[in-house]
């Protein structure tokens, strides 16, 4: 994959490979990427005959900007389209697979980024603040069947986020983990059931 780098956007990371691991094995249909960053997960998706259309959202317009010329170097922007949006505002309808690698770091005033860049990282106070925004609000535009895909971290306790999904009624698996010394991300396939 070619990817040309914007250091207002998050580049990417162990924890993009190891969504983009979950992406290429389980996307199909049409796909929504919530936090496209520099589209690495709308290409991989894009690239799959199993995936009708790609559509990419970020609240950073330079992401934006970074995944329509990522997705043309790799030749798949016939099938993809990215538009700036805060989660889901600019959404209408709904996904067969909603993929999403949020900003999960726990994040005091003084730990804040300067510029768009902060945007990838800063999870609030708990971690979870964006987390919890897109929690209430994605299974509306997701398909009887569906599946999410998800990236999550020890430090804004992933079991919690996990047990939330399971009393929702959705079939959840950890289809990807890996140890640092300080926190443990795993990616997440929720499936809804029926």
């Amino acid at each position: 994959m070619k990817l040309r780098q914007n250091r207002e956007v998050y580049e990417g990371g162990e924890d993009s490979e190891m969504l983009g691991d979950a992406v290429e094995k389980y996307a199909l249909g049409k796909v929504l990427d919530v936090g496209c960053g520099n589209g690495i997960q709308s290409i991989i998706a894009a690239n799959k005959k199993e995936v009708t259309s790609v559509w990419g959202v970020d609240i950073n317009k330079e992401a934006v900007k970074s995944s329509e010329e990522n997705a043309k170097l790799n030749s798949v922007e016939k099938k993809t389209k990215f538009i700036a949006s805060n989660l889901f505002e600019k959404i209408g309808g709904k996904f067969d697979t909603i993929i999403f690698n949020p900003p999960y770091l726990p994040t005091k005033k003084e730990e804040k980024l300067k510029g768009n860049i902060n945007l990838a990282f800063d999870g609030g106070e708990s971690g979870n603040k964006i987390i919890n925004k897109f929690l209430a609000e994605f299974a509306k535009h997701l398909e009887r069947g569906g599946i999410l895909l998800m990236v999550l971290s020890s430090l804004n306790k992933h079991e919690k986020i996990i047990n939330k999904l399971k009393k929702a009624d959705f079939n959840v698996q950890i289809v990807g983990r890996k140890k640092f010394f300080f926190e443990e991300l795993v990616v997440l396939k929720a499936q809804r059931e029926g």
